[in-house]
């Protein structure tokens, strides 16, 4: 041993597996060990494919970039600039030449510096797979998925708007798949779903004729597209709406594209539509839920709730009781929560330019002055799931109703000077309807609350309506939900082809416009 260390030429072999270990491992060289031990870019790359690293970009001189094309002193033919050439240095982008810069900086002579020192970087000793991080967060401008996923998966968007923190790394694969891979993610399957022209070019989703088609192959999918690789089961609409998430997501993020900010007008028109279908779709789902409870958790038939409710609660001025009437005229979500109540001499919001000056859920309510001539409780809805979709929605509760909101908020001193006249209270209304639910004897093991009573009005509706006609105005009970539409409008489907559907049925119930009224 120690006569193989006294030969340069075995201690310079060591040295330069000791470089190529540590690569293997996520280090980068510096451009003067590659230099010293004869390592090219192409070494590197090629070694951190066998272990499941991306290729590296980095600046380095042409001779070390590949050993093809090489002289004789190991220079690149094509690349030889002679002594006195005019050219000096190379084109550096601005936002580098300060990472270059350090680059050029005097780096210590071998003897001079640690001894584990050959591989790491005079860039603050950054490892390699994070300069390639570094490399995939800059934005190329290409439309193609690989790069739009590379991106994606480089640059983690805000998780969500009611949770703080960045998208989690297995959504994030999930969606665009994991560092390394091409062919995966669902971001990649939605778009292989629709064809190879659109994974070589993502913009076609934008076009006219990509929206077309994105909306016939999710309905009518061929079995040879729809087939799962692994089990061969059939995706669910489910499953095909999940990766079709992932083109919305993209449009709004990828920054080729920002959609929902870009002054592009038809762009954004071309993002709100497919924005649309994604609701529209999201609705089918959901509608087939609701009509369709898990097994073993059954829900009450609707008249059964109101009916335990009113031997529970007889006071039609109870909060429970008047919960209930407001839900049966209008049934939601939990958009009673912090409804704010507005008794004031102010004008009732009717007029669209009226209605944008309300700023959040109101119930207003006669008086006696400006609103003697009021005879209905005016709902005013302008916080709610699904606002980006439908915008602000109004609906007039009955005189019965109205009667009973003003001597619940009367004896309950709603309207009290220097309290928030919230009719409910402040807050989400679900511990309040577990309450309820478990008073009037509902199993504990149900689902949800609020869910509870929607799948229990939407259940027994569905079981009482005769006739296409009833099913259509029936929707508007449930008009702010993009699932109650799609519920009626499917059931309406199995008397009438969706092809014989009027265009302006069809219109309507995309854009929640049913009237109890409709003749």
């Amino acid at each position: 041993m120690a006569k193989y260390r006294e030969s340069d030429v075995y201690v310079k072999r060591e040295l330069k597996e000791r470089v190529l270990r540590r690569v293997a491992s996520g280090a980068v060289p510096n451009v003067k060990s590659m230099a010293l031990y004869d390592i090219t870019l192409e070494d590197i790359n090629q070694l951190r494919n066998v272990n499941g690293l991306e290729p590296l970009i980095m600046n380095v001189p042409m001779f070390l970039m590949s050993r093809e094309g090489r002289d004789i002193q190991g220079r690149n033919e094509g690349d030889y600039i002679p002594d006195q050439s005019e050219f000096v240095g190379e084109f550096i982008p601005e936002d580098e030449q300060e990472v270059e810069q350090r680059r050029r900086e005097p780096t210590p002579q071998p003897d001079e510096r640690p001894a584990d020192a050959d591989t790491q970087s005079v860039d603050d000793d950054v490892p390699l797979a994070e300069l390639q991080a570094i490399q995939n967060k800059k934005y190329t401008g290409k439309s193609d998925y690989l790069s739009i996923s590379i991106w994606m998966r480089s640059n983690p968007r805000q998780a969500t708007s009611k949770r703080a923190g960045l998208i989690s790394n297995d959504t994030l694969f999930n969606q665009y798949g994991r560092p390394n891979t091409t062919q995966s993610g669902r971001f990649y399957n939605f778009l292989n779903f629709l064809g190879d022209e659109y994974l070589a070019d993502f913009t076609k989703v934008t076009t006219e004729a990509g929206i077309k088609h994105i909306r016939e192959t999710i309905y009518k999918p061929s079995p040879v597209l729809k087939q799962t690789s692994r089990s061969g089961a059939f995706k669910t609409l489910d499953t095909i709406n999940q990766e079709f998430a992932t083109i919305l997501v993209a449009l709004r993020e990828y920054p080729k594209y920002n959609a929902t900010k870009t002054t592009n007008r038809s762009l954004n028109r071309a993002y709100q539509e497919l924005d649309r279908l994604y609701s529209e779709v999201d609705g089918r789902i959901k509608a087939d839920r609701l009509q369709n409870p898990k097994k073993g958790k059954p829900v009450l038939p609707w008249p059964e709730i109101i009916k335990r409710v009113n031997k529970k609660f007889p006071s039609k001025t109870s909060k429970e009781n008047l919960y209930l009437q407001l839900y049966d005229a209008f049934p939601s979500r939990d958009d009673f929560k912090d409804l704010f109540v507005d008794a004031s001499t102010g004008v009732v919001p009717k007029t669209k330019q009226d209605l944008e000056s309300v700023s959040k859920n109101t119930l207003f309510l006669p008086n006696n002055t400006t609103r003697k001539s009021m005879k209905n409780a005016y709902l005013v809805l302008v916080k709610y799931k699904t606002v980006l979709l439908y915008g602000t929605r109004t609906f007039e509760f009955t005189q019965a109703i109205t009667k009973n909101l003003m001597n619940y908020v009367e004896d309950n001193e709603v309207l009290q000077q220097g309290k928030v006249p919230y009719l409910f209270g402040k807050g989400s209304m679900s511990s309040f309807v577990k309450e309820m639910l478990n008073a009037i004897g509902v199993p504990s093991d149900r689902e949800g609350q609020i869910t509870y009573l929607r799948k229990s009005y939407v259940s027994t509706a569905l079981s009482n309506i005769k006739s296409a006609e009833e099913r259509i105005k029936l929707s508007f009970t449930m008009r702010h939900s993009p699932s109650a539409s799609l519920i009626y409008l499917r059931k309406l489907q199995e008397e009438v082809p969706i092809e014989k559907i009027p265009d302006e049925v069809l219109d309507q119930a995309r854009a929640n416009r049913f009237r109890l009224d409709v003749a």
